[in-house]
């Protein structure tokens, strides 16, 4: 695994426990809180994955686009 799929993998890891917190939290400012930061992690994983799917590995091969299946919160 490159590094970059390995920042890609944390970035969805991230999102997704940013999502669960918010879905747990009681407080509203702290749900707000968490949704805005796994927003952001949400972002960072699709330009990486952007960067991923066009990166060239050393055998010349270019690699696949890596899909991300978005939370029920997103919907």
């Amino acid at each position: 695994m490159t590094e970059l799929e390995d920042r890609l993998e944390r970035f969805e890891t991230l999102t997704a426990e940013c999502e669960l917190i918010a879905k747990l939290a009681t407080d509203s400012s702290k749900r707000e809180f968490y949704l805005k930061l796994a927003e952001h992690y949400y972002q960072l994983a699709r330009e990486t994955r952007a960067a991923v799917a066009t990166s060239v590995r050393p055998e010349g091969g270019c690699n696949p686009i890596l899909t991300f299946e978005t939370h029920p919160l997103r919907a």
